[in-house]
């Protein structure tokens, strides 16, 4: 190994000439046995900000970075002196623009890894998480060469594109994609420059760039690369039950740190299947092709659910691919609207106590119930996921989440029967950003109130997104004659109506189908809600509606920029305020509404 260096000495050394020898561990150095070790000290949480904020606010305007600075003065006391974690960090939240996204980012249970290098390992597993799925694969790749081993950018470039992991864009050459990912995992510090004076962060990148990764850097990129388990290899094939085959294809993935299970294009037939963790280390469900729930319920032996993942930390489902749950012929069995207790259907697919994970890129349509059920889970992050069923049909809410923190769902377009997104009892810092809803219900926290032992929400944000024709815009609905029960800490903010009906509505007297007791007031404590800058069409005069509980009236709600337009018979839009009295503040149309004890 020391031949390079004494090479390199004959060569260009001169007399005194030293070789440095760096490494982050103190017992490495010893083994050097160098008369003179050099201990650099950690940076300070001063100089850390500063190399974070160069770069994180390296493109965002005054206003943004006054609104950012105080999370990013608390994300960079997370690099711990290492100049590393700053550029990582700073080069993560420089692609992010909401005070949401830097929220989720400080909150993120990754910081509590307890590994000896959390220091950084965690910076990095943040942005490799972000990373999109050609992407990750990319860099992937590279755990096949050797630590410390030279890119040439072109060769690196060719390789990428020849094993199909660059997607093809409209207008660009594929050369010139697989350059962007390069220039894109540069900036993000997964790679860098062997030459301090070529400039790396252009699209000019020059034929003679030559890259390196880093060793940790090469650690992260073996541990994502993991196996590959194909369903084919396990007898999985197009146009057929594949139902063994990926339980077989899931459970040897679940040994192996690092894997992926494959789904490639094509229709494929899949009965009830549980994904059971934990498992090895991290592992992904990657799904390009369809699959095709069972259409007769007597197929699911009594089971309320399609595919369940359960018990798994650091998952990622992505892929493309589309869970159908083929629920025409069910949803005619839905018996809820006329019975209290009625037999729940199947739900497309569950995800109970998975930690830590990621769900981006897929497709749920035609659910027999929910869609998406998330129950017990934690730093949950759902990103672009589309999700469709007929505006009638019964029960087939978006996504439920029930006793679940920290999930966050961004830009996912939800059109069905039921809520677009229905938060639940237990629910703790949820936050959707950016949803288009409709058809469908609307997002609602609730119902509540209608079971024993129910527990607390709070922590619900819902910033920006469209609604468009929902029966309902953004509600919160508890239920009369219900336990005690509390929900708090609720905002709703950034939002378009097109044409909806009840665009801002609490209901605490909610009662589908009359099948509840109204013997007495919901005693559901409702306190710190806003609802600000909502605007757009109401399809019904009442546009704002506060219906709180006599029992315990509304605490803490705030009605701000409120612009609601409604064209129909009877007059301009107007507002209801029953056992709640809302601080107003801005633009108020309807005006501020007629309190009501």
């Amino acid at each position: 190994m020391w031949k390079p260096f004494r090479d390199a000495l004959k060569n260009c050394g001169s007399q005194s000439s030293r070789i440095l020898v760096t490494t982050r561990k103190d017992q490495v150095a010893k083994m050097m046995e160098s008369a003179n070790t050099i201990k650099l000290e950690d940076l300070s949480e001063e100089d850390c900000w500063l190399v974070f904020s160069k770069i994180a606010f390296f493109d965002k305007d005054r206003q943004q970075c006054e609104q950012l600075e105080d999370f990013g003065k608390q994300i960079s006391k997370k690099c711990k002196g290492l100049p590393l974690a700053a550029k990582t960090l700073g080069s993560l939240m420089r692609f992010k623009k909401s005070k949401e996204e830097w929220r989720n980012v400080l909150s993120n249970n990754l910081w509590e890894l307890e590994d000896v290098e959390r220091g950084l390992f965690a910076p990095l597993l943040l942005s490799y998480f972000d990373l999109s799925s050609p992407l990750k694969q990319c860099f992937s790749y590279c755990a096949i060469f050797p630590k410390d081993h030279v890119f040439d950018v072109d060769e690196l470039v060719y390789m990428w594109t020849a094993h199909g992991f660059v997607e093809s864009k409209e207008n660009m050459e594929v050369e010139t994609m697989a350059r962007e990912y390069l220039e894109n995992l540069v900036i993000r510090s997964f790679f860098q420059e062997c030459r301090a004076y070529i400039q790396v962060c252009t699209r000019e990148m020059g034929k003679n760039l030559s890259i390196v990764t880093i060793s940790l850097v090469l650690l992260l990129a073996s541990t994502s690369a993991g196996q590959v388990f194909d369903i084919k290899s396990y007898g999985g094939q197009p146009n057929a039950d594949i139902t063994q085959a990926l339980t077989k294809a899931w459970k040897a993935a679940c040994a192996v740190a690092g894997s992926k299970v494959v789904i490639s294009a094509g229709t494929y037939k899949l009965g009830v299947v549980t994904l059971l963790g934990p498992c090895k280390g991290a592992i992904e469900f990657n799904l390009q092709g369809t699959l095709q729930a069972p259409s007769d319920l007597a197929s699911f032996n009594g089971k309320d659910f399609w595919v369940s993942f359960e018990r798994i930390d650091s998952l990622t489902v992505s892929g493309g691919g589309v869970f159908d749950g083929k629920g025409q012929t069910a949803w005619q069995k839905n018996n809820c609207d006329q019975k209290y207790n009625c037999k729940l259907l199947p739900i497309n697919i569950r995800f109970d106590f998975v930690t830590n994970s990621i769900v981006r890129d897929i497709q749920s349509k035609d659910s027999k119930f929910f869609h998406i059920n998330v129950m017990g889970c934690k730093n949950l992050q759902i990103q672009d996921v589309t999700i469709t069923a007929p505006g009638d049909s019964p029960n087939t809410d978006g996504i439920h989440i029930g006793r679940s923190s920290k999930i966050t769902i961004s830009n996912a377009k939800i059109g069905t029967g039921d809520d677009c997104i229905s938060i639940g009892d237990g629910a703790q810092d949820v936050t959707a950003n950016q949803v288009t809803c409709g058809p469908g219900h609307g997002i609602s926290v609730g119902s509540l109130g209608r079971y024993q032992n129910e527990q607390p929400v709070s922590g619900i944000r819902v910033i920006g997104g469209t609604l468009s024709s929902t029966q309902n815009g953004v509600r919160i609905k508890t239920w009369p004659s219900s336990p005690p029960g509390s929900a708090s800490d609720m905002h709703f903010e950034n939002i378009i109506m097109n044409n909806v009906a009840n665009p801002i509505l609490i209901d605490q007297g909610y009662c589908p189908n009359n099948q509840c007791s109204n013997k007495s007031p919901s005693k559901v404590k409702l306190s710190n809600v806003s609802f600000k800058n909502i605007r757009g069409t109401s399809s019904t005069k009442e546009a704002v509606k506060l219906i709180c509980s006599k029992s315990v009236p509304c605490q803490q709600v705030a009605v701000a920029d409120i612009d609601l337009v409604y064209k129909g018979a009877g007059g301009s839009a107007t507002s209801t305020c029953v056992n709640v009295k809302p601080t107003i503040s801005g633009k108020q149309n309807p005006p501020a509404c007629t309190i009501k004890q």
